[in-house]
């Protein structure tokens, strides 16, 4: 069984952690954006910015980043784990995935499950 090679950031050591960390920076930047793209969107339509704005804007954009950080990190253990159990990767595997991350997902926060779909999209 080969994993695909990817350039990470950051080695932690172990195969494992190495995917964990990766898919948590990429998909909460991801989130980090989106919060950011939306709060400043809402704030040029209403025509004003105040500090309170600003660190509502902070606060969503570490939640965001947090949420979107953590649905990629169980994805990727699930893959790990369901794919060093049955021996290969396959189209079941990652529908399978997909099935159980955002059943979760759905579960944990309802407002903003259409944004989290997109990262479970491969």
């Amino acid at each position: 069984m080969s994993r695909p090679k990817n350039d990470r950031a950051i080695d932690l050591g172990s195969p494992l952690l190495n995917d964990i960390a990766d898919a948590f920076l990429k998909s909460a930047t991801i989130g980090v954006t989106k919060a950011a793209a939306e709060d400043t969107y809402y704030a040029v339509k209403r025509g004003s910015v105040s500090s309170q704005d600003f660190e509502y804007t902070l606060k969503n954009m570490c939640k965001e980043g947090a949420y979107y950080g953590t649905v990629a990190g169980v994805f990727v253990t699930t893959e790990y784990g369901l794919e060093s159990v049955r021996g290969r990767r396959d189209w079941f595997l990652l529908y399978s995935l997909k099935l159980l991350c955002s059943s979760n997902t759905s579960i944990g926060h309802n407002a903003h499950i259409s944004s989290y779909m997109l990262i479970l999209n491969l």
